[in-house]
């Protein structure tokens, strides 16, 4: 049960069983999540222009040796 006559008490409790935090600013939650998104689209671009890299090394390599 939640004490809700004490307030430190119950938004500790309530962080602690359901992982509310009431203290958080709900913008910061979705510019991390922004943020985040932004950082996978960067890092998917990356591996994509690092396979191509390395597909086009691979081919170089293999006209030459023919």
């Amino acid at each position: 049960m939640v004490p809700y006559d004490y307030a430190r008490r119950s938004s500790a409790m309530l962080h602690q069983f359901i992982k509310l935090n009431l203290l958080s600013d709900s913008d910061k939650t979705t510019e991390k999540n922004k943020v985040e998104k932004m950082n996978t689209k960067k890092r998917r671009a990356g591996l994509i222009a690092l396979a191509l890299i390395i597909a086009t090394i691979i081919l170089i390599g293999l006209t030459s040796f023919f």
